[in-house]
């Protein structure tokens, strides 16, 4: 079955806010740990009935996810991994990934690292407001494309979220 873009929308939504219950609404060691497992279990599930394969990881609290699977030039500097969501290629995608860091870093400063980082991509979508930005690029060699997007709370970090796709070989 071949992941589509309105796929990695639906999954990255229920990612973020199953990861708001697991990072952030769990107050003792206990809830939080079952919260944890709780959505990546959930997750897993609706990615394997769309794309045969998966893997989930969230952070806990204060916690990190290992990010250095994401490609270097994707990764912003001193960033938190927070979450990751694997899709393993099939017949007809090439797989992707999805990822979810927090900055310390305002805005701009993350909006401008991505702009130059996403230079030689063509660029297809580019939208920002006040509380986000939104680019989505497909590479030069049109195998590969990528979503990132920049968004701030009041008083919290700046968080990035990354979907990055293959197309499927062949």
């Amino acid at each position: 079955m071949r992941m589509r873009c309105g796929t990695w929308f639906v999954l990255a939504v229920t990612l973020l806010g199953l990861c708001g219950l697991a990072c952030g609404g769990a107050k003792d060691a206990l809830t939080e740990k079952v919260s944890e497992t709780v959505a990546e279990k959930v997750t897993e599930k609706a990615l394997e009935a769309t794309t045969g394969t998966s893997q989930v990881d969230f952070a806990a609290d204060g916690g990190a996810v290992d990010i250095s699977a994401m490609p270097e030039w994707l990764r912003y500097p001193g960033a938190t991994g927070k979450a990751h969501v694997a899709s393993a290629p099939d017949a007809t995608s090439g797989g992707g990934d999805m990822w979810m860091m927090q900055t310390a870093d305002p805005l701009p400063a993350v909006k401008a690292w991505y702009q130059k980082a996403l230079s030689t991509w063509q660029q297809q979508v580019a939208t920002e407001t006040a509380e986000a930005v939104l680019f989505v690029a497909q590479s030069p060699s049109g195998d590969a494309s990528v979503s990132v997007t920049i968004s701030k709370e009041t008083d919290g970090p700046t968080t990035v979220t990354i979907m990055h796709s293959k197309t499927a070989p062949g």
